[in-house]
Parts: structure tokens; sequence; C-alpha cells
């Protein structure tokens, strides 16, 4: 049975995050995920934003996945065998999903504030649960504000064959470094390379050609 603090996350999920969502044609699927479709050459894009139920120690708490997904350019062994009707952030490659507390400033407590302490780096924050129906419509307000400010942009911009190429390079690159690990030979951390930097290589030039 779903606790007091979740059904009242759930109705606020859909009184305060479904309209907002619906705006930017994101389409509800009832539960916790939204997705749209975008269409910047012939096969659609579809991006996702997810809200996803805490367990064990995170219970109580919520936080937000996000991702791309294009049936066209998936890898071989990550395309869906049911198709692309319904993915999840889980079946996008790992660089096209990410979660939203680290597009965010995470929220600074009371002693935090009074005492002027640093704000921490952004990083995978999970949102609190209330059973108060004002508390958490002040919190899904916040997340659905960095969703609009932060996540979007992101999804679009990760939304075009070049950021699935520039996926494909980083995804051989860290197969490549695991198997170097393996056999006793490279470093032991991998060096990622973001997409921006990656467009200014060689290999990402080919956004220029296309253009």
């Amino acid at each position: 049975m779903a606790s007091k603090k979740l059904r009242q996350f759930d109705r606020q999920l859909k009184a305060i995050a479904a309209p907002e969502m619906d705006r930017h044609e994101f389409v509800f699927d009832g539960r916790r995920t939204f997705r749209r479709d975008v269409r910047h050459d012939p096969s659609p894009y579809i991006q996702i934003v997810e809200f996803q139920i805490g367990t064990k120690s995170l219970s109580g708490r919520f936080t937000v996945n996000l991702g791309v997904y294009n049936e066209s350019y998936q890898p071989e062994d990550q395309k869906r065998a049911d198709g692309p009707l319904q993915p999840s952030p889980a079946q996008c490659m790992s660089d096209l999903s990410d979660r939203l507390g680290y597009f965010c400033d995470p929220p600074r407590g009371f002693w935090s504030r009074l005492l002027r302490l640093p704000s921490q780096p952004p990083h995978d924050y999970w949102w609190p649960q209330h059973e108060n129906d004002r508390k958490m419509q002040s919190v899904l307000r916040q997340v659905i504000d960095c969703i609009i400010h932060r996540g979007i942009p992101w999804l679009d911009k990760m939304s075009c064959v070049e950021a699935f190429d520039w996926a494909k390079h980083e995804l051989a690159r860290r197969k490549k470094w695991k198997a170097e690990m393996h056999a006793g030979q490279g470093s032991a951390h991998f060096e990622s390379q973001s997409f921006d930097d990656w467009l200014k290589t060689p290999g990402g030039m080919k956004r220029e050609q296309r253009s």
C-alpha cells in the first residue's frame, strides 16, 4: 500500500507537473514519465523525463531521470526488442541519460543559509516527498523549474545525430579502457570527453559538414 507521502506526491505530480510539461509538448503516461517526440531528421528523437521513487535508504524521496532515445541510432545491442514506443532512460545510451540533480543547484537547508555555508556542487540529488500538500507543491515547482530551464535545454542539445555519434565514440573508448584495465594496462581512471570538446575534434567536425 502506498504511503501518504507517495499518494500526495502522485496527486501533485498530476496537478502541477503534468500541465507544465504539457505546455512543452511532453506527453504524460499517467504514471510518472513524460515523453516528447522531436524530429530533426527522418527518425524521431524521444526525449524522456522520468520521476523515480526512492526505495530502502531513499524511501520517501524522489529523483528525476533524463534521457534521449532514437531507435535508428541506438547500438544494435541496445535496441528495444518491442520497438521504441515507450523507452525509458534506462534504455538510453549511458552518455545520453542523466539525473536532473547534476543540472540544479542543490536546495540549501536552514542552517546552511543561516551560517552562510558554501553551496554544494550539483550532484545526484533526491528531493523529499511530503504529506503536506503545500510543501509537496513547493518542491515539485522547484523541480519543474529546473527541468524547464536546465533539463529540457540539455535534452534538446542531445537530440541530434552528432550526440549519438559522440555517445558511441565514448562507449567504444570505455570498452577499450575496461579491456586494458582487465589486462593490467592503462590508467586506473577513465577520462571522459565532453560532447562540446568532442565537437572540436576531427570526428566531431562532421557536424559542420552536415549543416
